[in-house]
């Protein structure tokens, strides 16, 4: 991989995070559709260039992430007990923590389970595959703004329903499904605002993404994978990952204050009809 692909997958990483249209969906398939020698450390450079998704998610939301911080300390100060002015952001950041529970847990079972599952594939199989949530989900987002009229913050629904957005946040382990996009979706049907649920799904990748982006960097450690062929081009993967992530994050927030999920709809079939194309050219 050249640094060149290398900026370019960064940039394809940071802005699907965010943007519900699956990053694994493209990242893992792009290099084929373009003829792209990626090498046997490709899962290796993708886990690592999410240490800049996490560090957009980082500096976007410092302030209100700083402001979280000072609340659990005050929380824990004072034995339990927050105050009314910071209980708003205390219950939010419960909802947070209980809804990163199922995919921390299901994660540590399921992730070298479902990536064994596609790798054992060949390209065109497995761009098959991904091609089908990435054309379900599709559909549901033309029917997102008919059916889903969330009109909740995230401090006012219950420890519940932040539970069931979380397992629905399992599902993202699915290539082409799209983790922003799920819980986009599963946010707002469980009363938030289109907003709130966005914002919501943000923070929730916060430990996700931070466990993913550490995880990989202590298995790069550990097989002496860095060295000085590589770095440059894992760091310039990441750095153009954080820059297109924080576009991203403030491209959907302010998108979604007005429109609908349609325009993703539409991207998501197109690109999932040129995947079966590709499988089926290749074979």
């Amino acid at each position: 991989m050249t640094i060149i692909q290398a900026i370019i997958l960064g940039i394809v990483q940071g802005l699907t995070e965010f943007i519900p249209v699956s990053s694994s969906g493209h990242i893992y398939t792009l290099p084929n559709l373009f003829g792209w020698e990626t090498g046997a450390n490709y899962s290796e450079f993708i886990a690592f260039i999410h240490i800049g998704t996490l560090f957009s998610l980082l500096y976007f939301f410092r302030k209100k992430l700083w402001r979280y911080a000072a609340v659990l300390i005050q929380y824990l100060r004072r034995r339990g007990k927050v105050s009314n002015k910071e209980d708003k952001d205390f219950r939010t950041i419960v909802n947070i923590i209980i809804s990163v529970i199922p995919a921390a847990a299901l994660g540590l079972l399921l992730s070298n389970i479902i990536d064994g599952f596609y790798d054992s594939r060949s390209d065109s199989e497995a761009a098959l595959i991904v091609a089908i949530p990435m054309i379900i989900i599709g559909v549901l987002f033309f029917f997102e703004e008919r059916i889903l009229k969330g009109t909740k913050a995230a401090h006012q629904i219950g420890y519940g329903k932040s539970l069931i957005i979380g397992f629905s946040q399992v599902l993202a382990f699915i290539r082409g499904v799209s983790r922003s996009g799920i819980t986009l979706i599963s946010g707002q049907l469980m009363g938030l605002t289109k907003v709130s649920a966005a914002e919501f799904s943000f923070l929730m990748g916060v430990p996700i993404i931070g466990a993913a982006a550490l995880k990989s960097v202590y298995d790069l450690i550990s097989s002496n994978s860095f060295n000085s062929v590589n770095t440059p081009i894992y760091i310039a993967g990441a750095i153009a990952a954080f820059i297109a992530g924080n576009f991203a994050i403030k491209f959907m927030l302010n998108y979604l204050q007005t429109k609908s999920l349609k325009f993703f709809g539409i991207y998501r079939l197109a690109f999932g009809l040129i995947l079966i194309l590709s499988s089926l050219v290749a074979r």
